[in-house]
Formats: C-alpha cells, structure tokens, sequence
C-alpha cells in the first residue's frame, strides 16, 4: 500500500506530527526552505489545537 493511500485510510492520523516528521525529513535532505514550510504548518495546526508547548517546538525549528 502506497504512504499516500495509508495516511488517508488512518482514522486518527495526527497532522501536526505528520508535518513536523516531514520537517525532519527535508532537513535531513538538507531542503531548508522545504523544512521551514512543514514546521510553520506544524505550529499552525498546534496552535488550532490549543497547544503551545507543540507549537514553541514547531516554531524554534523553523529558524534551524
């Protein structure tokens, strides 16, 4: 089964992590540019969620 097709069949899919590890991932590619769009994506769903301490993480990877 394709990433893809797994990410929309999993009922409690969790968005924010899933933008953060694709943070991880394009640093380790060394795609900053890309790396700062998935933690800014991440801090923004923290934020929906009420969840700072989520966000502050999302948001200090931003500038690395």
């Amino acid at each position: 089964m394709r990433a893809a097709t797994a990410l929309r069949r999993t009922p409690r899919a969790c968005p924010w992590s899933f933008a953060r590890t694709l943070g991880e991932l394009a640093v380790f590619l060394g795609h900053d540019d890309e790396a700062a769009a998935h933690f800014a994506q991440a801090a923004t769903i923290a934020d929906r969620w009420n969840a700072p301490h989520w966000a502050a993480e999302a948001r200090s990877r931003t500038t690395t």
